[in-house]
């Protein structure tokens, strides 16, 4: 199915955005990190007018440790990380490895992709099972009460197998909805096929793209890296 040009659109974030969206707030605070790091380069060059510096310290390089403590940290976190991984990524290694072998056996009793139900589980709840939203989305998925009780889900959904296999449920439900489509089965997961259903028809990017763009990113290190 083709798609209309993506369009930045307004992300949107999880309820439980206190344990789940950590690593993102993390990120906004290292860009401006990355910004005041080429701040600093623009001023050595004024000052030094050497071109190869500005370009150098900009970049990230190890000469970027002269120009203070900020531009330090952001180099050498770029610098030791694969060129596929964003700088500031930050695993839970320890949570991820915790749970993935459960959510194999169970995203594979569904049909579904392992790596793509890792990538919802870290993005709606940071692999954190204590995660609740404000308006009651509970566990390592977020699942709903409502729409628990409408898909069956009669288990305790605090409990992380009981969560991740309603969870899974619901994911499988609106793939099929939409043709094994992932983007608009993404963007029903979170935000319901009601507000899906009308760029599906359009062949339109979904208005919570960001949602999807980051369970996509985080399901790309997971068949790649795994648990870091």
């Amino acid at each position: 199915m083709r798609l209309a040009p993506l369009v930045l659109a307004l992300l949107v974030t999880c309820g439980c955005s206190a344990a789940a969206g950590g690593d993102y707030q993390e990120d906004g605070r290292s860009v401006k990190k990355s910004s005041h790091s080429g701040k600093t380069a623009k001023t050595k060059k004024s000052k030094k007018g050497s071109g190869s510096h500005s370009r150098k310290t900009a970049s990230g390089s190890g000469s970027s440790s002269s120009s203070g403590g900020g531009s330090k940290g952001s180099g050498a976190a770029t610098a030791a990380l694969p060129v596929d991984v964003p700088a500031t990524y930050k695993p839970r290694k320890t949570a991820c490895e915790k749970y993935r072998d459960m959510i194999e056996v169970i995203a594979a009793r569904h049909g579904l992709e392992t790596e793509l139900v890792m990538g919802v589980v870290k993005v709606e709840s940071n692999f954190n099972p204590e995660c609740r939203s404000r308006v009651g989305a509970t566990g390592l998925m977020q699942v709903m009460p409502r729409t628990g009780s409408h898909m069956e889900c009669d288990d305790d959904l605090e409990d992380p197998q009981a969560n991740v296999e309603c969870g899974c449920r619901v994911l499988k439900k609106y793939l099929a909805l939409y043709n094994g489509n992932v983007i608009y089965g993404l963007a029903a997961y979170n935000s319901g096929p009601g507000n899906a259903n009308p760029s599906a028809k359009e062949s339109k990017t979904p208005f919570n793209f960001g949602y999807v763009e980051k369970v996509l990113r985080w399901r790309n290190v997971f068949v790649r890296y795994g648990c870091r």
